[in-house]
Order: structure tokens, then sequence, then C-alpha cells
């Protein structure tokens, strides 16, 4: 068990590392992309800020997806196959918010385009890394896993699969840690909109533009 979780330990470390090279990549790129949106969507509002608004809408579904999903398997993924809640649906509910909330963050650019490059990073990245875990989880709890395996989807939720607990065990440091990681998910919006207004006062170039 100890060296499983080790490895699992291995895992997450070059997953954070390449997720955050991948989002400076992307950051740095933002810096020099405006929105191609100058035309008006319903109401009044321009479809730049209809892109962005529905944007945050997909961070706040990201944070609270994370947390819940934190609720039943915060500290708990090498010692237990969690098989209930959002782990019923989907064998990695974390990494499936993740990418809605990196497809949320692309979108505060007032792009599409940007949103949905950020999103299928995120997937690939994420993907890599479920494929690794679940070696060392089928490892761990052999043909217990293999069963989840064959049952839950690696990746999209399948709803009609959905199992709940009568009890629950709540980690608290684990729910902190989530909402401090989700935290910089809203971070993208006031930022780029600063970059906005760099690049409107001309003091950022821009060498892209996107839909």
């Amino acid at each position: 068990m100890l060296a499983t979780r080790i490895n699992l330990g291995r895992v997450q470390k070059i997953r954070i590392a390449a997720f955050w090279l991948i989002a400076g990549m992307l950051g740095f790129m933002l810096l020099f992309v405006r929105s191609g949106w100058e035309d008006t969507a319903p109401f009044g509002l321009g479809v730049e800020d209809a892109i962005e608004l529905l944007g945050l809408g997909l961070i706040g579904i990201a944070v609270t997806g994370r947390l819940w999903a934190t609720l039943y398997v915060g500290g708990r993924k090498s010692i237990q196959l969690v098989q209930d809640g959002p782990y019923s649906v989907t064998r990695n509910p974390l990494y499936v918010f993740s990418t809605i909330g990196a497809f949320g963050v692309g979108m505060q650019a007032g792009s599409l385009l940007v949103g949905g490059l950020a999103a299928l990073v995120t997937a690939l990245i994420l993907t890599v890394t479920a494929r690794q875990e679940a070696g060392f989880l089928r490892a761990r709890f052999g043909a217990e896993f293999e069963e989840y395996e064959k049952r839950v989807p690696m990746f999209f939720p399948r709803p009609s699969l959905y199992v709940e607990p009568e009890t629950l065990q709540i980690l608290p440091r684990r729910l902190y840690s989530t909402l401090f990681d989700g935290a910089f998910f809203f971070l993208a919006f006031p930022l780029l909109e600063l970059v906005e207004v760099f690049q409107e006062h001309d003091l950022l170039p821009v060498f892209f533009t996107a839909y």
C-alpha cells in the first residue's frame, strides 16, 4: 500500500508540473491574443462579453464539481476504491471538472477557440495521468478495480450509473485545499481584463485574433 501511495504521489507531481507548464504557456499566449467578436448579441450584450460570462459559469461549475468530488475522495484515493457519488458516473470527476474549468478560463479571452484549446490541452494531460493512475489502482485493488473499470467510463460521465452512499466522511482540510485551487480559475477574469486594457492602450502587442 505504501508503494502504491508513493507511485500515485509521483504521478500527481508530474501531472501538477505539466499542468502549470501548459498553464504558463497558454497564459503567455493570451497576452498577445484579442477576441475577434465585435458584433452585438441579444439584449445589447456584446458577443465577447457573453462568451466571458458563459466562461465564468463554467468556472463556477468546475469549482463546485471539484468540491463535490473531493467530498468523496479527499485523502482516500490510495487506500479506498471510491465508487459512489461523482465516482459512480466517471472514474475521474476531478479531471472532468478541471477540464470544464480550463474551458471557462480560456473563454475569459472572449474566444471559444481559446477556450476549446485550453480544454483540449488540459484533457490530454489529465487523460494520460488518469491512465497512469489506473495502472497503480489496478495493482492495488485488483479485481475490484477491474470490475469498476469495466462498469464506469474513465472520463465522459454516464449519469444513469449514479449511486449515492448512506453516509459520507468529510475531511475539511482537503476541501479547503480544493477551494484554494479553485480560486485560481476565477483569477483568470480580472487578469485577462487587465490584459485587454493594456492591449487597448498599446502596452501589449496583438499578434492573433481569435473567435
